[in-house]
Order: structure tokens, then C-alpha cells, then sequence
């Protein structure tokens, strides 16, 4: 796989509007916005992609993805997560 990074959410939907990558990997916390805000920006310019939640605090990222409506977040990831887990995710993504 191949892979775009990008520093803020201005720039994630930037990117977003001239490639079209079948995932996107999001740790849960970033600066200044919420993760359902990131979460509802991204879908709104990219739907169809598979958003995969991640971050180093359990109880938050369970409490965000139970916060959100489940067709949203595609998966999600306790950190420190072996390279293999992320990777079984992103096969199952790309084989749908």
C-alpha cells in the first residue's frame, strides 16, 4: 500500500479532494477538534472511505466510536498496536 500523510484536517480534506484513498488511519486526538468533527468532515467530502480510528487512550477511543454512528468509523485500533493488526485491517478494506 501507499500512503498520503497530512498535518492537520485543513490539509486531510485538501487532500481529499484530489485523491481518492480507499482509507484513511486518524488518531483520535488532534489539536483543537473533536474526532466525531473530523470524523463528519472527512465523510462529508470522501463517503465512501474507510475511516480507521486509532489512539493511545482506550476508554477515549472506545468512548468516541460509541459516540458515533457505527457506519462511520470502518475500525479501530488501541496504540500500541502491532504493524500486523493495522495491516489485517487494511487487507480487509481493500478486499471488499
Amino acid at each position: 500500500y501507499s500512503a498520503l500523510t497530512a498535518k492537520n484536517l485543513d490539509d486531510a480534506i485538501e487532500m481529499l479532494e484530489t485523491e481518492s484513498p480507499g482509507a484513511v488511519v486518524l488518531d483520535l486526538r488532534l489539536n483543537g477538534i473533536t474526532a466525531p468533527e473530523t470524523v463528519l468532515a472527512i465523510k462529508h467530502v470522501s463517503p465512501s472511505v474507510a475511516l480507521i480510528l486509532c489512539s493511545g487512550y482506550p476508554a477515549a477511543l472506545d468512548a468516541a466510536t460509541s459516540a458515533m454512528p457505527a457506519r462511520l468509523i470502518h475500525a479501530s485500533l488501541h496504540k500500541p498496536f502491532p504493524p500486523s493488526a493495522l495491516l489485517n485491517i487494511l487487507n480487509d478494506v481493500f478486499a471488499g
